[in-house]
Order: structure tokens, then C-alpha cells, then sequence
């Protein structure tokens, strides 16, 4: 009991904390599982091995604290969204103003157009026909916006008294307040400066008469824009017109109302066919707004000012007609500044930031500014970090003309749909999560694999219970601790060996289950700017949705540079045909521009969804990772034998080693691409062990760790921002304990890093589904039956038929490559560890790893690596368990932890765990034969073993405590393609029907 990892242990509960079978009320575990197993070595010595299986009481405190974190991030995100649609709104001009003091209001009325010069017209009788299109012309966007589009407009032969409203627009301009702040400026450089021109002169004007108040600061200055009216007028020769039937197009229509004199105009331009060739004019006005401000506004039911007569040119500047008309712009009473970046709400410790991801747009002057604040706009994207910086000010300064990139409905529909509903789901899982800690558990009585409420024990039976994403399920300490009996010693001289523990997390895979890994864009063409993706449809884990990231953020970059170019190249051939004409804006009616544009929306919003898509599926996997490393550090410290460890620890990190033994085919891919990026994520972390010092509000928010004889609080503190975050996790220890057990290099505050690595390799019919596939696909490229193949490998990659481990599982997308590039990745991480650990030349030995990179000695292949190096470069298309055995013993070597899971983390992470069990158990063994440590373990012993633990020892428990039944859900075909070290006893098995419905209680998921 001396050297078991429940003597003493810092993760077991309180033995009184509940029973074996169900729990009492307010209990939350059950007790631990155990068996014996009694060894003779060469009928000299004899040892004694237990097996136990404990659950963990840090993992439930754990996901509180981060469901708490979580909720408090996503509160602020989700007023920080909100904020900025409310800007988005503001920024639109066919919407009234939620703030009064942001926005005008322009009132337009128009009479009639009557010409002041003939146009060859040779029938006197026959008055042309106009229509009339305005477009607004913002002083902080080059792009214009369309206020009403060809409405036909009465043509008189002169100017007619009384004024009659033919028709009527109203629109609402954001206002624009001129600053000294170049950071804030909004105001497009041109008008800036023409402005800034006019106010100099009034400005000086105004400090000659007055020096008493000189001062060097100019007065702000209201902008509001020019509304731009083009006239368009037929031939008199003919009666065809151009007038739309529906004057007001598009998503975002004015309020507007057309008077009867209009709809009698509009009903009379019918087109009568005739023979003469078309012919149109084209005449524009520019109307700057200011000049018809109106301030206070009029009381309720006032009229609108006068009709004034508006001159309209030809494109050589000679006047043509003149359009009567009435246009009042109302002020808000007050106005002292415009909506600006000082209105929307701070990022900072959103969500986004808080998982560690950058938004990928911080340095390329998109706007609006979404999940990061101004001041971080500093970080480096991975497109643009490259860049030139003179290039990038450049490129912020070219986009910063052209508007926002997001739609207020796009925006608006993404905060009500998805950020408010997973603030609800994160505060909901906090309260409950907490609430259980402290007030314990009173479920119903149900069986365990039933019980779908909050508990540090979650059954792989609530994988869709979308309450439990933050708690890893399935988690037990799995230990194997032998010792030697009293008459161990051959001789009564020779001392009694001292004895070796064994002990791994077990657990099901850490991923968003619930979320599930179908499409989250799906559609490529259409035209909502939320299921529009430029690089196709986006689905899957964590890893493929992450790398559709980059690739969106670089269509984005794309699409931007595109349309650069392009109002570029417009803007110089538009002022070299008009070089006496200044050209500020682009007109609506430029169809290739506006498409340009909108790519960069849909590109914008689609990278906006994934990004925060990815920011809550990360929240959820890293809830789960982290219970996991921390019930394995926590283990590892724990362990009397692990004594000389702790220095290195500290110096280098904590190594815990991730095997993963689900297939790279079709949900299992999903799970595969969750959990490579969830433990990715622990590298952010660094734990600290503390003496209790019995105040729960002393940190701050503290997490009571409850049924726990050791372990009082969990305390997580964030620091930094983006890819840049650090988690600060403070654990609280018994001061007895704390004092007795806990390594000196451990106290004092002293940190230690996480570093965590995953290998995965499929060990299934799926697994062996998917080589098969990925094998023939390979021979098509020699061979031209290619669909006889293709059925085959279909065939082959569906498990044959449908026998697959999980019912909900289908089959979808396969990746063998992922496998590999996993591997490869942990490896080189595990080289780089084991050079700084146990240096091969002195220039490796630097005192550290830094940041996961590698010193240029460890670039080498580390001799302790080299076979498992070879196990993975020969492991393509191929089950090789061996990579696991491998890593797993260097791991070990190393001073570190390990953790198996599979899906459920029962069945195939019980054959796992039951063979390294065995193997630790001879290998140790064998150091007291004759041959001693050098003795080659005879496989067939250790293959025995396993069967013996997987018959009788914890695990066909721990399947009963899951699903109910106490069995393991293979069937003998699934058995015959899995590796021979892994392959349970016949009399384990649950059968071939699905559903389990041979044992009739219908949970096993086979």
C-alpha cells in the first residue's frame, strides 16, 4: 500500500465520499475499483500487484473554474459584439439613430425637372421622360450609397408655381465631428483636407479680430457628406423611359413615400414600340448637405423648408436642366462627437483572446474592429507579419476608406443567434457546476451510466449532453502498484526490493461531442454573407477548422489586395479623362468594384464565424484537457518514486504524453482534430502549488475542491492577450500535506509548465478501414479498373458493413495523413525534451527548451528516439501500435505522465492500459531473474497478463459504470483486425447487434 497511488494520493476522494455501487446523498464518486494479482519469480521471490482504478476530484473544480472564466469572456465579447453592431447600424443611412445625438435627418422632396436649353428636339408637343437617382456621398467611406434609384420625376417646360411633391426620401447620415487625433480621424484624406482648408481660413480670420482667445487647436467642424443626384432624361424624339418599376432595390430600402402625381407619371411611362434609334442624357448635381442644416429640429408636424431650383450639368459642366426640389437636413440639438471607436465597448478578455487566439486581422486595417481593441493591433498576423511595415501603414490607410467589411444584419444575426445563446449555455454550466461542488450531488435513483447531471464521474453515455462539454468524461487514475511479500528476499542477506507503481489517466476523448463536426459553412454560393465560404465548406474538429482559418484569413488578404488594385487603377482612368474634375467616390452603378467589395464582406464575415466558432469549441476541449494533464500532474507528485523528478520539472516542464487511440475516419477524425489542439493548448499553462491557508475569497475567486482529503481550491488566473495568453493555475494543499509530501523544488510558489504531446494511432476496423482506402486509392494511379476499386475501398472503409464501435458514428471523411503529421509533431517536441533532459553534447545542454523549439543540437534525432522515429516514418497505411508502446516508455523514462483515450475510453483504452500494465509489471519482475534488467520480456507472458486484468481486473467495471453493461463493445470481426497486443478475451465481448440489444438493456454502444 506503501508505493499505491491511492496511499496518499493528491487526486483520490475521501473513502467516505460514497460506495461502490450508487451514490448516497451528497455523495459525488464511487468508491475506487481494485484487484489483486500475485506473482512467483522463478520460485524465489514473490510479489503482490493492485490494480486500482480512482476517479478524479480535481476535474469537476476544474471545468468550474474555467466555465466560470469562459462565462465572464464571453459576457464581454458579446457586449463588445453588440456594441459594434449598434456602430454598424449607426453606420447605415436607411435607419433612424438608436443614439439621437449620431445621426441627421434628410428630408428630400422632388417637384419636377424642367430643361433650360433645347435638345434638338423636332415634336414640341412630346416632353421627354427623366428619372432621378440619388446617391449619398459619405465623408468617411468612398464608396457611395444608394438612397433611391431611378424614379421618374414629371419633366415641365418650365418652371411651375405652386410646388408639388412628386416624390419623397427620407435618409439618415451618420455624423462626422472633424478631430485634431489623426488615430480617430474617420474623414476621407481629400475631404479631410478640404475641409481642414476652410476651417483654417475662417479659423484665422476669426484669431485676427479676437488674439485674446488664440489658440493653436482647430474647432471641430460637423460633416455630414453630398448627396449626388443624377438625372437621367430619353430622347424627345421618343416616349421609351428607363423608369424602374420598383424605385427602392436592394435589402436596405428608405423610408419613402411616392405622391399621387409620381404613381400618375410613373403609370403613363408605358414603352411604345418605335423606330427610332434610343438615345439618353445623363446630368448630375452635387448637393452638399450642410448648407441646408436645420437646427433644433421642427416641432412635430412641421412642414419642410421651400423648394429651391437645383442647376444639373452634363459631364463637360454646362447646365441643362434644373430640378425643383426641397431638401431640409434636421440636427440633432446637440452633437459633439461621432460615432467612433470611444462608443464601442473593450475587447479585452473576450473570449477570442481568452482561448489564445488572434482574431488574424488585428494589423490589416479591417474594419470595424471585432474581438480585439485598437491597441492590439500591434500583433503580428500569420498573412501580414511578413509585410513590410511602411507597406502594411499603407494598406491600413487604403482600407480605411473603403468602409466597414461586416453587414449589421450579418452582425446583428451572429449576436443574437450565437453569442447570446452561448452565454447562456457557459453561465448555465458555471452555476450548475458550482452549484454541485457546494451543495453536493442529490441525483435520483438512477444508474450511474444514466445520471446525466453534473459530477466528477461523466459516463461516455452523456457525450451529447451539451451541459457536460466542459467536464472530461470517463476520467480515472488507472495504477498498477507490486510489491514484494515478506519472504521476497532468496537470501537473508539480500534486502527486500523496493517496490513500483504504474499509474496513467484514462479518460474519453476530450472534445466538443455535443457541438458535433458537420458544416458550419456550408453553402458557396448565395447571398447571405454568413453561409458564404470563399475556400469552400467548412466542417470538422479543431485542427481542419483552424486551418480553414488560415486559409480564410488569406482570402481575405486576397480580396482586399484585389480590390485596392481595382479602385486604384479606376480612380487614375477616371481623373485622367477628367483631369480638371476632382473624383473622390465610386458610384453605385461601378457593378465590378461593388462585386470586389463584397468578396471582401463575405470573405470577412465567414473568417469572423469560424474564428469564433473555434473560440467556443476550444473553450469546451480545453475545459477537458486541462482536468485531464492536472489529474496526471497531480498523480506524478504524489508518487514516492517520482522523488527525483520534480528539479527537472521545474527547469524544463511537466511531460504528459496523450495517447490517442481513435481512427482517422469520420467522426473519430472530428475528435482526432479536437484534441490535438485542446492539449496543444495545456503548453499555456503553469501550475503552482500552495499551502492552504483556509480562506476560500483569499485569491480571489477560488473553486473549493470538496470530498478531497488533500486538495482544498483551485484558483486559474489569464494574463496576456490573443496567441499570447498564459493560464496561472493555483492549486490549494493541505499544509500537513503540503509540508510531508510535496517536493522542495515544488514550494515557494514555484511554477511548472505543462508541456504536452499527443500520439494517435487507430487501432480498429475503421483504422484498418481507412489504410485499406487510402492503399487502393494509391494503386489507381497505376491501374485504370478504378470502379471495381473505389466500391472496394469504400467497402472497406465502413467497417464492413456497419460493425463499428458507435451507432452515431458514420463514417464521412477519412485522413490517414493526419496520423502521421501528429506523430511527427509530437516527436520533434519529444526530441527537443529529451535533449534538454538528457543532453547528447554540450551545446544542447542550454538550461532549457524555451517555447517548444529545439536547440540546434536537438534538431538530431535523440538516441533514445531513434526507434520510435523509424515507427513513424514506416507507419503509413499501417496500424503500428508500436508507436504508442514506444512513446509511452520514453515518456516514462523521462520522468512523465500519460494519459489513454479513446472515444468512450473504455473499451480500446482498456485493451491499452491493460497491456502497458502487463509490460510495466514484467519488466520490472524481470529484474529479479537471472538474466536481471537485460532479460527480454517474453511477450506471450505479458499478452496473458493483459487478458487476466481485462477479464477480472477494473475495467469491465468501469464499462458497467458507463453504459450499464459489463462488457466490452467489440465483436468478434472487429477483434480479428486489431493488433494482437490489443485484442480482449472472447468471453469480454458484447456481440454484433447494435445497440446492444442482445444483453436488452440496449447501452452498449456497439
Amino acid at each position: 500500500a506503501g508505493a499505491g497511488a491511492g496511499a496518499g494520493a493528491l487526486t483520490d476522494p475521501d473513502a467516505n465520499s460514497g460506495n461502490s455501487t450508487t451514490q448516497h446523498p451528497n455523495a459525488m464518486f464511487h468508491l475506487p475499483l481494485h484487484q489483486s494479482y500475485g506473482y512467483r519469480i522463478q520460485n524465489k521471490r514473490t510479489f503482490c500487484a493492485t490494480e486500482r482504478a480512482v476517479e478524479s476530484t480535481v476535474v469537476l473544480p476544474i471545468a468550474t473554474c474555467l466555465q466560470t472564466l469562459w462565462h465572464k469572456a464571453s459576457a464581454i465579447s458579446y457586449q463588445h459584439a453588440t456594441s459594434v453592431d449598434q456602430a454598424l447600424y449607426e453606420y447605415r443611412h436607411d435607419a433612424p439613430a438608436v443614439v439621437v445625438e449620431s445621426k441627421a435627418q434628410v428630408m428630400v422632396s422632388i417637384g419636377y425637372l424642367y430643361t433650360t436649353t433645347s435638345t434638338n428636339s423636332t415634336r414640341n408637343d412630346v416632353l421627354p421622360q427623366a428619372t432621378c437617382t440619388l446617391q449619398w456621398q459619405r465623408p468617411d467611406c468612398m464608396f457611395e450609397e444608394e438612397v433611391m434609384r431611378n424614379v421618374c420625376v414629371p419633366v415641365q417646360p418650365k418652371h411651375v408655381v405652386p410646388f408639388q411633391p412628386a416624390v419623397q426620401v427620407s435618409f439618415y447620415p451618420r455624423i462626422v465631428v472633424t478631430t485634431n487625433n489623426n488615430d480617430e480621424q474617420v474623414l476621407l484624406p481629400a475631404i479631410l483636407a478640404s475641409y481642414q482648408q476652410q476651417q483654417q481660413q475662417q479659423y484665422y480670420h476669426h484669431q485676427n479680430n479676437n488674439t485674446t482667445n488664440a489658440t493653436t487647436t482647430m474647432p471641430p467642424c460637423v460633416v455630414l457628406g453630398n448627396v449626388r443626384m443624377t438625372v437621367r432624361v430619353a430622347s424627345l424624339n421618343h416616349t421609351t423611359t428607363h423608369c424602374s418599376g420598383n424605385p427602392f432595390d436592394g435589402s436596405m430600402r428608405p423610408t419613402s413615400s411616392v405622391s399621387a402625381a409620381a404613381a400618375a407619371a410613373a403609370a403613363a411611362a408605358v414603352v411604345v414600340p418605335n423606330d427610332h434609334e434610343e438615345e439618353e442624357y445623363t446630368w448630375q448635381a452635387i448637393l452638399p448637405l450642410e448648407a441646408y442644416t436645420v437646427t433644433p429640429p421642427p416641432p412635430q408636424g412641421g412642414t419642410a423648408s421651400g423648394p429651391v431650383q437645383i442647376p444639373v450639368y452634363n459631364k463637360n459642366g454646362q447646365q441643362m436642366a434644373t430640378m425643383v426640389m426641397a431638401l431640409q437636413v434636421v440636427m440633432p440639438s446637440t452633437t459633439t462627437t461621432s460615432i467612433s471607436s470611444s462608443t464601442i465597448k473593450s475587447a479585452k478578455g473576450g473570449l477570442v483572446s481568452c482561448v489564445g487566439l488572434d482574431t488574424l486581422l488585428e494589423d490589416s486595417g479591417t474594419l470595424p474592429i471585432l474581438d480585439y481593441d485598437k491597441e492590439d493591433s500591434t500583433i503580428s498576423s500569420t498573412i501580414m507579419m511578413a509585410a513590410d511595415p511602411a507597406v502594411i501603414r499603407r494598406r491600413q490607410e487604403q482600407l480605411k476608406t473603403m468602409g466597414p467589411f461586416i453587414t449589421h444584419p450579418y452582425l446583428q444575426h451572429h449576436v443574437r443567434g450565437l453569442r447570446r445563446v452561448h452565454v447562456k449555455q457557459m453561465e448555465q454550466r458555471a452555476k450548475q457546476y458550482a452549484h454541485v461542488l457546494s451543495f453536493g450531488s442529490r441525483p435520483e435513483e438512477i444508474p450511474s451510466h444514466q445520471d446525466k447531471t453534473p459530477k466528477p464521474f461523466r459516463p461516455s453515455s452523456s457525450r451529447l449532453e451539451e451541459l457536460l462539454s466542459g467536464i472530461p468524461f470517463n476520467v480515472h487514475v488507472h495504477s498498477l502498484s507490486i510489491e514484494s511479500t515478506a519472504s521476497t528476499a532468496a537470501t537473508p542477506n539480500e534486502e527486500t526490493p523496493e517496490g513500483a507503481l504504474f499509474h496513467n489517466v484514462t479518460c474519453g476523448a476530450p472534445s466538443d461531442h455535443a457541438r458535433g463536426f458537420g458544416n458550419i459553412i456550408s453553402s458557396t454560393n448565395g447571398t447571405d454573407g454568413a453561409n458564404v465560404s470563399p475556400v469552400g465548406p467548412v466542417s470538422g474538429g479543431l485542427r481542419r477548422l483552424e486551418a480553414k482559418r488560415l486559409e480564410l484569413a488569406k482570402a481575405v488578404q486576397d480580396a482586399q489586395s484585389r480590390l485596392i488594385a481595382a479602385v486604384g487603377a479606376w480612380l487614375v482612368q477616371q481623373r485622367q479623362q477628367s483631369p480638371h474634375q476632382a473624383v473622390h467616390y465610386i458610384p453605385v452603378s461601378n457593378g465590378e468594384l461593388s462585386a470586389l467589395r463584397w468578396n471582401v464582406f463575405q470573405a470577412t464575415q465567414a473568417l469572423h464565424h469560424v474564428t469564433w466558432t473555434c473560440a467556443v469549441r476550444r473553450a469546451n476541449v480545453f475545459s477537458q484537457t486541462l482536468g485531464i494533464a492536472i489529474t496526471s500532474y497531480l498523480t506524478a507528485v504524489s508518487d514516492v518514486h517520482k522523488a527525483v523528478w520534480p528539479d527537472l520539472w521545474v527547469r524544463h516542464g511537466y511531460l504528459i504524453t496523450f495517447e490517442g487511440l481513435l481512427s482517422a475516419a469520420g467522426k473519430e477524425l472530428g475528435m482526432i482534430e479536437d484534441a490535438s489542439v485542446g492539449i496543444a493548448m495545456l503548453k499555456m499553462v503553469s501550475v503552482v502549488l500552495v499551502p492552504d491557508n483556509g480562506n476560500l475569497l483569499g485569491g480571489g475567486e477560488r473553486v473549493a475542491v470538496p470530498n478531497s482529503p488533500f486538495l482544498k481550491w483551485v484558483h486559474l488566473t489569464p494574463s496576456g492577450v490573443g496567441s499570447k495568453t498564459q493560464y496561472r493555475l493555483e492549486i490549494g494543499i493541505d499544509p500537513q500535506y503540503y509540508m510531508e509530501r510535496i517536493p522542495e523544488p515544488l514550494k515557494n510558489n514555484t511554477p511548472v509548465r505543462l508541456y504536452p504531446l499527443l500520439f494517435q494511432v487507430g487501432v480498429d476496423i475503421r483504422q484498418w478501414g481507412a489504410n485499406q482506402e487510402k492503399n487502393l486509392k494509391n494503386q489507381l494511379s497505376t491501374r485504370t479498373e478504378s470502379g471495381e476499386l473505389i466500391e472496394e475501398a469504400a467497402a472497406v472503409s465502413s467497417g464492413g458493413g456497419g460493425l463499428l464501435e458507435d451507432e452515431d458514428d458514420d463514417v464521412g471523411v477519412t485522413d490517414e495523413d493526419v496520423l502521421i503529421s501528429l506523430n511527427l509533431e509530437a516527436f520533434h517536441k519529444m526530441n527537443a525534451y529529451a535533449h534538454a533532459m538528457s543532453p547528447i553534447s554540450p551545446a544542447a545542454n542550454g538550461g532549457g527548451i524555451g517555447d517548444f523549439s529545439a536547440t540546434a543540437a536537438a534538431n538530431q534525432i535523440h538516441p533514445a528516439l531513434a526507434t520510435l522515429h523509424q515507427h513513424i516514418m514506416s507507419s503509413a497505411g499501417r496500424m503500428n501500435h508500436s508507436i504508442l508502446d514506444e512513446a509511452a516508455s520514453i515518456a516514462q523514462s523521462l520522468g512523465g505522465g500519460g494519459a489513454v483515450f479513446c472515444k468512450s475510453g473504455k473499451d480500446r483504452t482498456a485493451m491499452h492500459v491493460t497491456y502497458k500494465s502487463a509490460q510495466f509489471a514484467r519488466r520490472y519482475l524481470s529484474r529479479f531473474t537471472k538474466e536481471g534488467s537485460m532479460a527480454e520480456v517474453d511477450q506471450k507472458v505479458v499478452y496473458n497478463d493483459a487478458t487476466l486484468m481485462r477479464t477480472y481486473g477494473t475495467r469491465l467495471p468501469i464499462c458497467e459504470k458507463n453504459v450499464g453493461q459489463a462488457k466490452y463493445a467489440f465483436n468478434a470481426l472487429q477483434v480479428k483486425f486489431m493488433p494482437d497486443m490489443l485484442k480482449p478475451p472472447a468471453s469480454t465481448l458484447a456481440g454484433f447487434l447494435k445497440g446492444g440489444r442482445v444483453f436488452g438493456g440496449g447501452g452498449i454502444e456497439s
